[in-house]
């Protein structure tokens, strides 16, 4: 249960999922990137297209927590070496809820 908020990086939501409740319509194309990071507590990372590998880099960069998910051979160690702030591994979307509860905890 809960909602979804999409950050969009069109400003006419066409290109908006059938999953999202709320959508952000920024019309900053490529550049939502740093909306997506800025705006969150904790980054969850899902494979390694060009696009996640910014959010990715971007997260580090201001320190926020990070989880990678499903990364290629190699990737997760490339991250961890640039990581300046939390950075987990989660093999789970429970494992991954788990790590958010326990970096989010008073």
């Amino acid at each position: 249960g809960g909602l979804t908020v999409g950050i969009l990086p069109s400003a006419d939501g066409a290109d908006m999922s059938t999953a999202v409740d709320i959508p952000i319509l920024t019309g900053l194309g490529d550049g939502r990137n740093v909306v997506n990071v800025l705006s969150s507590r904790v980054v969850i990372a899902c494979g390694l297209g060009p696009g996640t590998a910014a959010e990715i880099a971007l997260a580090l960069k201001a320190q926020r927590p990070v989880i990678l998910m499903a990364m290629p051979p190699g990737a997760s160690a490339l991250w961890q070496s640039l990581a300046m702030g939390p950075i987990a591994i989660a093999d789970t979307v429970e494992a991954a809820v788990a790590q958010i509860q326990q970096w989010l905890a008073p």
